[in-house]
């Protein structure tokens, strides 16, 4: 080894403390105690299990109390703003972060209470499959015997069948509303489809490629399909064109999503539509997570006898969805009651609102996430909604703790929005020395474990072999990271030997990098 590597030798205690690489947002740690206790506790009880990331379990508790809360109350800020209490909870994680199986902890009283009501449906379902069985015949038979008449020329007779008709339609049965909660990979009129057949739903899925990449989301039907998600997320009355049936009004629905989606994926579907996935506020709506991976730290635990902590929490939501069934009228229209905010959560709110918008200046800290920083207080109104209902029922007005609470979490979620869409827009050598540095940073961590010696020396090929990165495949791509890493101090030096290229790593990263 040559004398200028050993001049950084590990046994050398002086080094540079490692600085952020240009356009790096430092990611801060989910505000898990601003969570109501009983959310709290079941977070970190599954999460203690699931060794998930705590921000990825945190946000399937959120999402799932949104669905269980949405098809009950609105929140209102003052006389011209209300809101739903729906949700839009992206997590950007890559495969594997176990977002499925974290899932599965929370969404149990969902399943349990759809089955029951489907259950109590049944009998009201048969009879209405028989009822239309004949309603369908006797249209049948009477638009044969139309056509008989206008063959024959029996006006009367025409007249007479057309009123038939006329009154059959008017009785068509009714259709049972029969619950349908959990959306996968329904495009977006089939979602609007069954919006009108039952009032409330979301969209849960761990495969947000189907969702990003769909028949839904092509360049011919994007810009109509962002249009109603946003409709729906304002709560906004939706005209839906159907084919040979002219329009249908969809109102006083509700439907949140909780998507986790691979960080490719989601700039890939960026990318695809320009301008407008931002420029008509569908990205600005979404809380978004982008959690720090678990992977390689998540040894075996066995599960534990019981889940005390979740099973107070599933109690819960499966007590707010059997009220659900009194808020949905005969129409199939929800009837949710508004909760109010108290003076002390309205002072709170119009606080954050107001440096949410100060941010927005040029300069400040949100200037290029104004759309984003824009609706952060509307999520954090609707935040606060589903925690008093969590806690309190629809009695009462929003207090200042729970408003406070709803504010924090909003603001971490649109902390994680400014790093996503930072990481997204910088200069790919940028993004690629951010992963190829934490790469590097498990490998001498793993080095340094096995006692190796010079653990934090490592050459050009050891990067390209044991640190890959999708972005840095080869020697051309790899030179402008190291140059990036170097201008960081996470890289000392960099030296040619021969034929390799050997490289210092700053023994300090393993302090900054986890």
């Amino acid at each position: 080894m040559t004398a200028a590597i050993h001049e950084f030798s590990p046994a050398q205690p002086r080094y540079p403390e490692p600085k952020p690489i240009i356009g790096q947002q430092v990611a801060e740690p989910y505000p898990i105690d601003s969570l109501p206790d009983m959310m709290r506790n079941a977070v970190i009880e599954v999460q203690s299990y699931v060794q998930a990331p705590k921000a990825l379990v945190a946000c399937n508790a959120v999402a799932i109390a949104s669905l269980a809360t949405q098809g009950l109350a609105k929140v209102r800020r003052d006389r011209q703003l209300v809101s739903p209490l729906s949700l839009l909870v992206w997590i950007v994680a890559e495969p594997s972060e176990r977002k499925s199986f974290a899932e599965e902890f929370f969404i149990q009283p969902v399943k349990s209470w759809v089955r029951e009501q489907l259950a109590a449906t049944k009998t009201k379902w048969d009879q209405y499959i028989a009822d239309m069985d004949v309603w369908e015949a006797s249209r049948k038979g009477i638009k044969l015997h139309i056509q008989k008449l206008a063959k024959d020329g029996d006006r009367a007779g025409l007249e007479k069948a057309s009123e038939n008709l006329r009154s059959l339609i008017e009785e068509r049965p009714k259709r049972p509303l029969v619950p349908k909660l959990h959306y996968s990979d329904a495009t977006i009129q089939a979602i609007t489809d069954g919006l009108q057949k039952y009032p409330t739903g979301g969209i849960l899925t761990s495969e947000g490629g189907a969702f990003f990449g769909g028949a839904g989301m092509y360049s011919d039907s994007i810009m109509g399909a962002m249009a109603v998600y946003n409709d729906l997320w304002t709560g906004s009355e939706i005209a839906i064109d159907r084919k040979g049936e002219g329009s249908v009004m969809l109102r006083d629905v509700a439907l949140m999503m909780s998507i986790s989606v691979q960080p490719e994926v989601l700039r890939k579907f960026i990318s695809k539509t320009g301008t407008l996935a931002r420029g008509s506020g569908f990205l600005a709506r979404p809380l978004l997570a982008m959690p720090e991976s678990t992977q390689g730290q998540r040894l075996y635990k066995s599960p534990p006898a019981d889940f005390p902590a979740l099973a107070l929490l599933n109690d819960r939501i499966k007590e707010l969805l059997s009220l659900q069934p009194a808020h949905v009228g005969e129409d199939g229209r929800l009837s949710r009651v508004t909760l109010e905010l108290s003076e002390p959560a309205k002072a709170v709110w119009v606080r954050y609102y107001d440096a949410s918008e100060k941010d927005q200046q040029i300069g400040g800290g949100c200037e290029f996430v104004r759309p984003e920083a824009g609706r952060s207080a509307d999520n954090a109104s609707r935040l606060a909604g589903i925690f008093h209902i969590l806690e309190h029922g629809l009695e009462g007005e929003i207090s200042r703790d729970n408003m406070v609470r709803a504010c924090t979490i909003a603001q971490w979620h649109l902390g994680e929005a400014k790093r996503f869409l930072f990481a997204s827009e910088m200069p790919s050598q940028f993004s690629n020395a951010e992963e190829v540095s934490k790469r590097i940073t498990a490998y001498i961590r793993k080095r340094k474990a096995a006692n190796m010696p010079d653990w934090n020396i490592i050459t050009r090929r050891d990067i390209l072999r044991d640190c890959k990165v999708a972005g840095v495949q080869d020697t051309k791509t790899l030179n402008p990271v190291i140059d990036e890493l170097l201008e960081a101090d996470h890289l000392l030096s960099r030296e040619n030997v021969g034929r390799s290229q050997v490289i210092m790593v700053n023994p300090r990263l393993l302090e900054v990098i986890p």
